[in-house]
């Protein structure tokens, strides 16, 4: 009895479907990343059908340097 509650246990755990994450969960979140200067930031934006990546640099003294598209 044992192994059948084992065996269907482990072939329904076969089945389990782990959610996907794909680049629409990534619109519009800033993504900050820590380097040995100040950081830096990503931002991915969709306007209308196009998608711009937003790359903000920090400094040590100014909160952002630079900003690119």
């Amino acid at each position: 009895m044992k192994k059948t509650v084992l065996l269907v246990f482990l072939f329904s755990a076969t089945f389990y479907v782990f959610p996907q994450n794909n680049i629409y969960d990534l619109l519009n979140k800033e993504i900050i990343v820590h380097d040995t200067w100040a950081g830096q930031s990503f931002t991915l934006v969709q306007e209308n059908d196009t998608y711009y990546v937003y790359r903000r640099i920090f400094g040590s003294g100014l909160p952002v340097i630079m900003t690119m598209v």
